[in-house]
């Protein structure tokens, strides 16, 4: 028993940032997220802001994408969209954020 409670104690003393996942794992995670949402949000010339995760309670990565839409007129004109991700259920949704601006210009 004293061993497990010792084993317990030890795991909990590992710094946290030992258990996240490597860097290279959250680039990779971040450029999926980048990808899905500038596919869901049907823009032309789609480019995603910097990715954002939520902590693990809510589990989801948001961004800004900006690109090219046409209005019903036929004239393109930039747009941005805000895009949430599920990596859990893969599910990405995207919705337009008139007046936000993204910092890519």
């Amino acid at each position: 028993m004293s061993r497990k409670i010792l084993m317990a104690a030890t795991v909990l003393m590992i710094p946290s940032a030992a258990l996240a996942s490597s860097p290279s794992a959250w680039d990779a995670l971040n450029a999926d997220v980048a990808r899905r949402c500038a596919a869901a949000s049907k823009l032309e010339q789609a480019r995603s802001g910097q990715v954002i995760g939520f902590d693990d309670t809510l589990g989801k990565f948001v961004t800004l994408v900006t690109g090219k839409g046409r209005l019903a007129t036929g004239k393109k004109v930039t747009i941005s969209m805000l895009c949430v991700h599920d990596p859990q259920s893969g599910r990405t949704w995207v919705a337009e954020a008139q007046g936000w601006k993204s910092p890519l210009g």
